[in-house]
């Protein structure tokens, strides 16, 4: 019943949120549902109620990656970089395997908080996990850039010592 709920939501189904509201609340052990319904209250721009969503699932399953990379998601879109830093780190620590969390926190570091050397370090960890996001090509293409980029910058105005 979840997998057809979860469907629903994506689908656009208009009584799929109550219906997941009730999944939720009959098995309130469960963090993907909180998860779902925190995104299908973002999609509809009610951040407010994604956050609490969100949060609500991290209190339910503190290693629940998806909860704190869409908070870590939330945040960046609120322009709170250091949040959403924060926020990307749990969800790696929480998950080590969790790629879209290394892409995020990458392109956190790669266009909003400049530090490219990390940025480097994390898409090139999105890669090793395996690309479930399907943007291989363009990431490799980011990296090869964040390399010549990196080769580039004087040692003195890098955020992060050199490797």
């Amino acid at each position: 019943r979840y997998d057809e709920l979860v469907e629903r939501l994506r689908g656009g189904d208009a009584a799929a949120a109550s219906d997941m509201q009730e999944f939720s609340t009959a098995h309130p052990d469960l963090a993907g549902p909180l998860v779902n319904l925190g995104l299908a209250s973002a999609r509809a721009g009610d951040e407010r109620t994604a956050q609490a969503r969100f949060e609500q699932a991290t209190r339910v399953c503190q290693q629940c990656g998806p909860a704190w990379n869409e908070l870590g998601v939330l945040a960046r879109r609120q322009g709170r970089f250091a949040d959403a830093e924060q926020a990307y780190l749990r969800a790696i620590e929480a998950q080590p395997a969790y790629a879209i969390a290394y892409f995020n926190l990458a392109m956190l570091y790669e266009l909003y908080v400049p530090r490219p050397e990390l940025a480097l370090q994390n898409y090139e960890r999105y890669l090793e996990l395996g690309d479930p996001a399907e943007l291989k090509p363009e990431v490799e293409k980011w990296v090869a850039d964040l390399r010549r980029r990196a080769a580039n910058t004087p040692t003195a105005a890098r955020s992060e010592p050199a490797t």
